[in-house]
């Protein structure tokens, strides 16, 4: 069994090809893996910051809705104080008349 030249040049650049390509891929597959992992902490980064965000906006609301209820209970003590000045008036214009 005698392999001529051409043969076994064929089937050592078909070996050769083989190995290469895998190769290739294997390295290919280890950059794509890498930018996949630079991509995904990138967007955990933005996610987080969106997440702060959303945290310091529920904040604000919940300040300006203490704030809303310290003005609403303040204007209901205005009002009691003008309707109680209001009475005084009309009592001291009343007596001036009489």
């Amino acid at each position: 069994m005698s392999i001529d030249v051409s043969t076994l040049i064929a089937i050592i650049s078909t070996f050769f090809a083989v190995l290469f390509g895998v190769r290739n891929l294997t390295r290919n597959k280890t950059t794509d893996d890498k930018a996949d992992a630079t991509q995904m902490a990138t967007m955990i980064v933005k996610i987080d910051a969106v997440g702060t965000t959303v945290n310091e906006i529920k904040s604000d609301m919940r300040d300006f809705k203490n704030e809303q209820q310290f003005l609403r209970d303040k204007i209901i003590s205005i009002e009691s104080s003008v309707k109680s000045a209001h009475k005084r008036i009309d009592d001291i214009e009343g007596a001036k008349h009489e």
